[in-house]
């Protein structure tokens, strides 16, 4: 990840692909994002079942903050749009007409500092129908 202490690889294995994340000022391995998660909203959108450690991705890029994945699902458009105004507001209401899914990041504080600042995952699941993932930080 350009400017970060951060790099992600894909490690293939006998049952396929995995994820990971290095951060290497902490030396810490873990996984990029929830793989089976993700497989199963993929499968509710697209109504293909889909398998965790093959899953269906193309042109990962992983934002300097090492917080936000963007993919090109196989088969499916992806695109970034500039949006202004209060985050929780305008991502679900952009998000409700515009989008199958939605894959945010979160800062992971917890429920109780969430309740007490606010949370614009909370605020946008909360507001929206369509199916959202949330990458923990």
């Amino acid at each position: 990840v350009e400017g970060a202490d951060v790099f992600w690889y894909i490690r293939n294995t006998a049952r396929g692909k995995e994820y990971i994340k290095v951060d290497a000022k902490q030396s810490k391995r873990s996984a990029l994002f929830d793989q089976e998660k993700l497989a199963r909203l993929l499968a509710e959108q697209t109504g293909k079942q889909t398998d965790a450690c093959n899953l269906p991705l193309n042109q990962c890029r992983l934002n300097p903050k090492a917080d936000t994945l963007r993919f090109e699902p196989a088969g499916k458009s992806v695109k970034g749009v500039h949006l202004e105004g209060d985050p929780s507001r305008v991502i679900g209401r952009y998000a409700k007409y515009n989008l199958d899914m939605l894959v945010m990041g979160s800062h992971g504080r917890g429920n109780f500092t969430a309740a007490v600042l606010g949370s614009v995952a909370m605020h946008v699941a909360a507001g929206t129908d369509i199916p959202i993932l949330i990458i923990p930080r």
